[in-house]
């Protein structure tokens, strides 16, 4: 693990040794998704309830590493329920400031999102 290691005990995780101190442990109970390698600048990391640290640990030897073949699977499975949202009419009235449950970070995320899928569509990116 990059900020420290795991403790283990008859192959059983059973507590954390930070490099750093207290850094690497609050990163991982608070799962900040801004300082993980891939999510800082992905399109869905609003949304996205991102890899398990036990899996991602099997996979890669890192926690926050994500495995890349679940990142393309989440980030698929939010474009199509925001795609079948906006079909619907859902994103409309999360994205009206009238409606009861507004949210103006959703609806700043979303627009964001939204912003980024036509860009990848205009430019060709990936």
């Amino acid at each position: 693990m990059a900020g420290g290691k795991f403790i283990e005990q008859n192959e059983k995780i059973i507590g954390v040794q930070a490099k750093e101190g207290l850094s690497t442990y609050l990163n991982i109970v608070e799962n900040n998704r801004f300082y993980r390698p891939g999510c800082s600048y992905c399109t869905i990391r609003d949304f996205c309830m991102q890899g398990c640290f036990g899996a991602q640990y099997e996979a890669t030897g890192e926690v926050f590493q994500n495995i890349p073949s679940v990142c393309r699977f989440l980030e698929r499975y939010y474009d199509f329920l925001i795609f079948k949202y906006r079909e619907s009419g859902i994103i409309d009235y999360i994205l009206d400031p009238t409606f009861i449950h507004y949210d103006p970070y959703l609806a700043n995320s979303l627009k964001e999102y939204f912003k980024d899928k036509e860009d990848k569509i205009r430019y060709g990116k990936n």
